[in-house]
């Protein structure tokens, strides 16, 4: 039967009429066949047939990939025939798969504990014949073990058109696991759980079923009143090809049928992509989500029928991206943000709410405390957003020009430390951190149905999450500590100059000096005033602080430099530290 390089186990053998009026039955033999190595890997299930002379029946499939391409099914090694077939038709492939069930698959996983497999069920699939040509039925569960039950054997036979399977299990009990003693040079406990293997009896029988696997709309046109496509795929789970599909969504209906409009049955255990168009409907001005209905019609005139809403009424909440920081100054950023609804599916009217925050990581898994923000509205303690937005707020959203704004602590949260006391967002000077701080502001839509609330999926996702940079001024100044800008203006035979000094530093400074030279018409000193006369006249710059002062002189100047300096570094600052310079402008006469 086989002389090649793959590693062939497991031969099965059935006697079965290869076609309902032969009069002899032929050998039906499989095994499991194995090819290559690592990721070339392949494994298939080989066929053959032999009469009952002996000799290899040609144009028999020779093995079961060219009968389940493209259905997704892959049959384990470890395969039975199912016993007493009369003929192909009713002759089965069987094998055992391992699932999780449901209540598992909601409890919390990470991505180094994903949820084991606590059950098995035997799948199967059934050889058919059609005008000579062999094919195979969709892979069906045939019999379904409870919670933590595994298929140590299985067998199976057919009687009276039911297939009857014969099952052993063993269940095992987690929540009363028993001790077993382990002797070694130092004795320990283990923890099994308890076993009870018992023997299972099932009986099924092949089913012809359809199932939709999705339904989607085109979510970035759906407007009201336009026609738009919508995508569903379908799959033939039963035992004979569907010859046609019948697809309703609300009013609109359309039947795909064999032979008409290029459609061609759909085979067992094969998908199909259907495009129907829907006409967006809506009441009192939401969008309407219509229920489906697809039926398939099968060859022997059998039928199948699946429901269900399709979901149009889908909002597409946004943040503008542009102008998020409006001022830095004082060790604050005040932030803000424009939100905005993308979609015919309004907010307004709607049982839905916004929700708005800010976080430290891009997966916005970590809020950030609302301690650090003023002039916010928050909801009560304990709860997860900085601000929702509902009732007849949301149609400022709707028409695009809903806005928020925070004033943000930078020079307070960058006083975090980590488990070793080391701050988090600062550096050994006490200032932002190389690299600046990142926020990210997310806002999503809020709704309430039978599980309760939570947070709704979008068909675009991309726009609800704006990251915000925040860098340090002092690195924004090129290091200088301190900014100066300065005006002059002359008053007679008298000359003010005011100063701006900014402090580009989140650390406050309290030893300040500030000197001023005034210059007349031929670039000659004239006088010279500073700020500092007593520890009393020592200039306080508190974190990013921007103060004004100024210099009155008794004599008329021209121009004036200005130096700042802290008395911690130099105790009389000149016009080579940190300065800049102011010339007086006559105003034009007309």
């Amino acid at each position: 039967m086989t002389d090649d390089d793959a590693m062939d186990e497991n031969p099965q053998i059935a006697a079965v009429k290869l076609n309902e009026d032969d009069e002899t039955e032929s050998f039906v033999i499989g095994w499991s066949s194995t090819s290559g190595t690592g990721m070339e890997q392949e494994n298939d299930i080989k066929l053959a047939a032999v009469d009952a002379d002996g000799n290899r029946v040609t144009g028999f499939v020779d093995s079961l990939s060219n009968l389940i391409a493209n259905t997704g099914v892959r049959v384990n090694a470890d395969f039975r025939f199912s016993r007493n077939a009369d003929t192909l038709n009713d002759l089965s492939i069987l094998w055992k798969e391992s699932a999780v069930s449901e209540e598992e698959i909601t409890k919390e996983m990470t991505a180094e504990n994903s949820v084991p497999a606590n059950y098995d069920y035997l799948s199967g699939l059934r050889f058919r014949t059609d005008g000579g040509n062999i094919s195979v039925t969709a892979a069906q569960r045939i019999a379904q073990m409870e919670a933590s039950t595994v298929i140590d054997n299985f067998d199976a036979y057919v009687k009276d058109g039911k297939l009857i399977s014969v099952l052993q299990g063993t269940y095992y009990d987690y929540e009363n696991a028993e001790p077993v003693l382990i002797a070694d040079t130092e004795n320990y406990t283990v923890y099994l759980p308890a076993e009870k293997t018992s023997i299972y009896l099932g009986s099924g029988a092949y089913t012809d079923t359809l199932r939709v696997d999705s339904v989607i709309p085109d979510y970035q046109n759906i407007k009201k009143g336009m026609s738009i496509p919508v995508q569903i795929s379908v799959t033939n789970l039963g035992t004979q090809p569907m010859s046609s599909v019948t697809v309703k969504i609300g009013k609109d209906s359309k039947t795909f049928t064999a032979g008409t409009d290029g459609f061609v049955a759909v085979a067992p255990g094969e998908t199909r992509a259907l495009t129907v168009f829907h006409t967006v409907t809506d009441t009192d001005g939401q969008i309407d989500d219509p229920t489906y209905t697809l039926t398939s019609t099968f060859q022997s005139g059998s039928s199948s029928e699946a429901k269900g809403t399709l979901t149009l009424n889908i909002p597409d909440l946004g943040i503008a991206g542009s102008e998020t920081l409006l001022e830095a100054q004082d060790g604050q950023r005040v932030l803000q943000f424009t939100l905005y609804n993308n979609s015919d599916a309004a907010l307004a009217g709607s049982d839905r709410s916004v929700k708005f925050n800010l976080y430290s990581d891009p997966e916005c898994t970590q809020p950030i405390p609302a301690q650090y923000f003023q002039e916010i509205v928050t909801l009560a303690d304990g709860e997860e957003a900085l601000k929702t937005i509902n009732g007849e707020e949301l149609a400022k959203i709707d028409e695009g020009y809903y806005t928020v704004q925070y004033r943000f602590n930078l020079a307070e949260y960058i006083q975090q430390t980590d488990e070793n006391s080391k701050k988090i967002y600062a550096d050994e000077a006490g200032e932002v951190r190389d690299g600046g701080i990142n926020l990210y502001a997310k806002a999503w839509v809020e709704v309430t149905d039978e599980n309760g609330a939570g947070e709704m999926l979008e068909c675009i996702d991309t726009n609800n999450i704006v990251p915000i940079h925040l860098e340090s001024l002092l690195k924004q100044a090129d290091g200088e500590h301190v900014t100066i800008s300065q005006g002059l203006e002359k008053n007679g035979n008298s000359t003010t100059v005011d100063v701006t000094l900014n402090n580009n530093s989140i650390v406050d400074s309290k030893t300040g000096n500030v000197v001023v030279w005034l210059y007349d018409a031929n670039d000659n000193v004239v006088d010279i005033q500073q700020s500092y006369a007593t520890e009393d006249d020592l200039i306080t710059l508190m974190p990013e602080e921007r103060k004004m002062m100024s210099f009155t002189f008794d004599k008329p100047g021209v121009r004036a430099e200005v130096s700042y300096g802290d008395l911690g570094w130099r105790a009389t600052p000149r016009p080579s530290q940190t300065c800049c310079s102011a010339v007086w402008l006559p105003c034009p006469t007309s």
